[in-house]
């Protein structure tokens, strides 16, 4: 006998972009396990990563895109907003790297919410 699937949905209201990067990733907080200065420092390579990819001829050209993410002028700035040095930021990027986010000098697609508005589902079977 197969029984119906119910469906439970949940609306999280978020102001801005970066409010709703912080509020997908605490969501998913139990599969990633990242501290909440970890998470800092993600949102805010996410907020850029969408900065940098809307100046790209092709959004998808994810060389370029990684270049430009992690190039110095970029990573002054996520360090001035975060107001950290540059030895402690450095150090978050390296843990980034072993926890999966940061792959190949690139953000694990799995890590970014679509730009905008968006739905997450979760089957618990």
């Amino acid at each position: 006998m197969k029984t119906a699937r119910k469906t439970i949905e949940i609306t999280i209201p978020s102001a801005n972009a970066k409010q709703r990067i912080l509020r997908y990733l605490n969501t998913i907080y139990k599969f990633h396990k990242l501290t909440d200065k970890e998470i800092e420092i993600v949102v805010e390579l996410i907020i850029q990563y969408y900065k940098v990819s809307q100046t790209l001829r092709d959004p998808k050209d994810i060389a370029t895109l990684s270049k430009l993410l992690f190039s110095t002028e970029v990573r002054k700035e996520i360090r001035d907003t975060l107001g950290i040095k540059e030895d402690v930021f450095n150090n978050y990027i390296s843990k980034l790297r072993k926890k999966g986010v940061v792959v190949s000098d690139t953000l694990n697609p799995n890590y970014i919410p679509p730009y905008g508005k968006f739905a997450l589902t979760l089957n618990f079977i």
